[in-house]
């Protein structure tokens, strides 16, 4: 499934471009965040919106909005919520199930996870209590006509047999739902849905079977098709781009710019490095990150400016940086939204990451934003088991489908003593590797 929400602009963009008045009934296919249901309704009040998915959390929030309930119990590491719910209503327990998603994030083994998911079970009333306030003003706003808690396949057929359309998001991962809700599925029992599993790979074969029933679709997918062309494209904070695919629609791009300011600068030759080396950090504005993000980042990601941005020089030769924002837990937690080396194939990418955790670096932003900060959140956009980036920098505190969640705490060191640490426990291996890319260099 996508990693993160859709992004509303491109919601926006599709609830205009495809005629879902027309459809009078639309069937949604995998609702998740109901984001794109209730988008549809308020763009298009005269329609019917019938939303869909297997999710424990996707399907007790539509229960509510129908006005059903189904008997949900906890058990295993969530038994001790079982016991704080007994007597509790349905809705109580629908909240408990959405603190119990935040718990997941540390249902590892290590010191940090272990530490954090206690603290959420020892005030785990502080973290509901919130949780109840805000499902009431969701649900205020969720006018669903029905819920389908099963496949999203099985949906299209129903939409197909009323003459309505159907509006899927399918997972772009295989057994995206399977690994994101394990954790949650393992500590509950509630009657789960039957669907079959999905390979996003037969993401084109099912619009074909689509075509060939002859109803009306709007299909979400993050790929290029080969014999459809998508009637929209988005581009901006998404790591992956949107593509449309519909039945029929008014044709609409929307992409989001940012630029790019050129400047002078001397490559880092990894080389060349010694014990010795004077490392400097110094602030950049976004137009400068945005330069370096487009020659040494992945083609084809639209980069995000962030709060706070920093080039590591290196005696004097660039050797890459990083960009902060705001954690969207808030706390004392900072993410970093971006880390960069400019030779991807040493081990100086490690030494990026540590500085971004570095104290005096650190100290600048708690002066910035009046506030604490404890610990450097950050995630790696990969289906590989770990990150070898930031192994043995940072710990794994979660994993989803396609994305690992890695955590710091503040280094209380200056940038010359991680250089320094990172010099005797990496640099050996750097000699020799990758070549500098010299694009735009001085």
């Amino acid at each position: 499934m996508f990693v993160g929400a859709v992004p509303m602009p491109a919601v926006e963009q599709i609830t205009r471009a495809v005629p879902f008045s027309e459809w009078r009934n639309v069937f949604v296919g995998c609702s998740g965040s109901f984001r794109f249901d209730r988008a549809v309704r308020d763009v298009h009040p005269s329609v019917r919106v019938h939303s869909n998915d297997v999710s424990l959390l996707t399907c007790s929030l539509g229960a509510l909005a129908t006005g059903t309930e189904f008997p949900l119990a906890f058990k295993g590491r969530l038994a001790f919520v079982e016991d704080l719910m007994r007597g509790q209503s349905f809705k109580a327990r629908v909240g408990a199930v959405e603190v119990a998603l935040e718990m997941a994030k540390y249902k590892g083994s290590n010191a940090f996870a272990q530490a954090h998911f206690a603290h959420y079970q020892e005030r785990f009333a502080d973290f509901h209590g919130p949780v109840m306030t805000r499902l009431d003003g969701f649900l205020s706003g969720l006018r669903i006509a029905a819920f389908h808690a099963g496949d999203f396949r099985e949906q299209a057929r129903r939409a197909a047999e009323t003459g309505g359309g159907v509006a899927a998001f399918p997972p772009t991962y295989k057994n995206g739902y399977e690994r994101l809700y394990r954790f949650v599925d393992d500590s509950t029992e509630w009657e789960r849905p039957s669907y079959d599993l999905w390979d996003p790979a037969k993401i084109e074969d099912w619009i074909d079977e689509l075509d060939a029933m002859g109803v009306r679709y709007c299909v979400l997918t993050d790929h290029v098709l080969d014999h459809h062309e998508p009637v929209t494209v988005y581009r901006s904070q998404s790591n992956k781009p949107v593509y449309t695919f519909a039945d029929r629609a008014v044709g609409s791009v929307r992409r989001a710019t940012h630029r790019a300011e050129e400047f002078r600068y001397a490559p880092l030759n990894p080389a060349a490095l010694t014990a010795e080396s004077k490392v400097e950090i110094i602030a950049a504005n976004s137009g400068m990150m945005n330069f370096l993000k487009d020659i040494y980042l992945a083609k084809g990601i639209a980069h995000v400016s962030g709060l706070a941005n920093f080039l590591v020089l290196i005696d004097g030769c660039l050797a890459g940086g990083f960009i902060y924002a705001r954690d969207k837990f808030g706390g004392e937690q900072i993410y970093l939204l971006s880390d960069f080396a400019l030779s991807p194939k040493s081990r100086v990418s490690k030494l990026i990451a540590m500085l971004a955790t570095s104290a005096t670096v650190i100290r600048r932003l708690e002066v910035k934003l009046v506030r604490r900060i404890a610990l450097v959140t950050t995630t790696a956009f990969t289906g590989k088991p770990v990150s070898m980036k930031y192994r043995g920098i940072f710990d794994l505190v979660g994993r989803s489908p396609g994305k690992l969640s890695y955590a710091s705490k503040i280094r209380e060191q200056n940038p010359g003593e991680i250089y320094r640490e990172w010099y005797a426990r990496f640099a050996g291996n750097t000699g020799g590797q990758g070549k500098v890319r010299r694009a735009k260099a001085a």
